[in-house]
């Protein structure tokens, strides 16, 4: 074999070299290494994703939490109906403690407290908080909603104008939910009393929980 044909050979030799190489080895692997491009990317998308729904499970869950915990506290004002003797005979003794003159309290039948209703209709005081009523985002559970009755109290007091200040502010700080919708004031006569006093007339709003809702309260 002469020199031109080695060379030849040598040359033919190196070209079937480099075309097994291109479709036997560099074209599978390079197609290999583009799909898993394509599975990393979809996985860093799909963790991205899962990601967010872990987010939004735990804002879910926080949200779940305060309403529940606000319900709690909402529950632990509200007397049952067996304790509404108990609650009339509190609302009494205050009027003592504070130096104002009892003159009388007048309790309505309790009846279902309508949710929804401004203050002045008799919402209870720190009323439901924004986005209690529609839900939690995610489709999580609400928590349950109480069952709610309203009593309408008349109260009718006579002090000077500091205990009926201190009065209405102790009322305002009573352990059970109490909320007053109208204050009446007209001044007393009374002939050679060193402070004037004041006669006041209230018309209040407490709130309690049916039978069945306050057992074991």
């Amino acid at each position: 074999m002469n020199p031109r044909e080695r060379t030849m050979l040598i040359g033919a030799i190196v070209l079937l070299g480099a075309i097994v190489f291109y479709y036997l080895i560099y074209t599978p692997q390079n197609a290999e290494y583009a799909t898993l491009v394509q599975q990393r990317d979809a996985a860093q998308a799909q963790l991205v994703h899962d990601q967010q729904i872990l987010a939004r499970a735990a804002q879910v869950q926080q949200e779940y939490d305060r309403l529940s915990s606000f319900i709690r506290t909402v529950q632990s004002k509200l007397p049952g109906s067996k304790e509404i003797p108990s609650l009339l005979t509190a609302m009494e003794q205050l009027t003592r403690a504070v130096g104002v003159e009892f003159s009388s309290i007048r309790p309505s039948p309790p009846k279902p407290y309508a949710a929804g209703t401004s203050a002045a209709n008799g919402t209870p005081a720190g009323g439901q908080p924004s986005g209690a009523g529609g839900g939690t985002a995610g489709g999580a559970a609400k928590p349950p909603a109480l069952q709610v009755e309203q009593m309408d109290v008349g109260l009718s007091v006579a002090g000077t104008f500091g205990q009926l200040v201190q009065y209405l502010q102790r009322l305002q700080d009573f352990p059970r939910l109490i909320t007053v919708s109208s204050v009446n004031v007209s001044p007393q006569s009374v002939p050679g009393q060193a402070s004037p006093k004041l006669s006041v007339t209230l018309q209040a709003a407490t709130y309690i929980l049916p039978v069945q809702a306050g057992k074991g309260h």
